[in-house]
């Protein structure tokens, strides 16, 4: 018999949406809680530990927003799926609260898509990931108060699906941020990523967080490291596809 991996509380009340999520939840095998207002969501998790929180915007009370947060500020890191109708609330959401976004009306595969990679990153997170050794020209730039700088000679030096080793002619303090963007040796694929300055040195290496990537790049990524980390011998050949990984979300490196 199969066994549960992940659990997620799903704090919705919409006949339509349920039915949608209902779907890739049950695929991934995703053992449920549904609650129906935050009164019920707050008690379930003051009961149980989640890995992943399911919000419908729509159906929270006048005041979503705060009742959003309340919910959301329970949930510690829990991995969070926001859903609403309206698209400016979701960029509200974008880099406040929400790692991952899904608008009204619902559709099975993007709503299944986003599952996975709410689901994936979460279990990436439980595991070291996997770093492949590169030496590669690419484009830094340094992202400081809505100006952009670009690093010269940024050379990236080995990257994961947590984030990035550069190396440049310029040291960056810890904590900037940076915008990283290549093409993967072989396929041409486009990269972009945004991460934080996580350590330095006076020689001009340093190590990025990611914090912003896209579906489409992470996707690219992870399947790229798992080809590589297949040619390396670190995972079995059936384990290089990696599924796909989506939205903005952020990352232990």
């Amino acid at each position: 018999m199969e066994t549960t991996i992940l659990s997620a509380l799903v704090f919705c009340n919409d006949a339509r949406a349920l039915r949608v999520l209902n779907g890739p939840l049950e695929a991934r095998r995703i053992s449920r809680h549904v609650a129906a207002s935050a009164a019920i969501a707050l008690e379930n998790l003051a009961g149980c530990k989640f890995d992943l929180l399911i919000v419908d915007l729509d159906g929270l009370e006048k005041d979503w927003l705060g009742g959003f947060h309340k919910v959301n500020g329970c949930c510690n890191d829990i991995t969070v799926i926001a859903i609403a109708k309206d698209a400016e609330v979701l960029v509200s959401l974008e880099k406040k609260a929400a790692r991952f976004l899904l608008q009204k009306p619902l559709a099975a595969a993007s709503t299944g898509r986003t599952i996975d990679a709410a689901c994936n990153t979460i279990l990436a997170g439980r595991q070291p990931a996997f770093r492949c050794t590169v030496n590669l020209s690419v484009r830094a730039v340094l992202l400081d108060k809505g100006k952009e700088r670009n690093l010269p000679k940024a050379i990236l030096r080995n990257i994961s699906q947590t984030g990035a080793s550069l190396e440049s002619s310029f040291a960056l303090p810890i904590g900037e941020t940076i915008s990283l963007h290549f093409c993967f040796p072989g396929s041409g694929l486009p990269f972009q990523a945004t991460g934080k300055v996580i350590w330095s040195d006076s020689q001009g290496h340093c190590g990025i967080q990611f914090q912003q990537i896209s579906a489409d790049r992470f996707n690219t990524l992870c399947n790229w490291l798992a080809s590589k980390a297949a040619e390396a011998g670190v995972l079995p050949a059936e384990h290089a596809a990696v599924p796909a990984i989506n939205s903005y979300s952020r990352f232990g490196f």
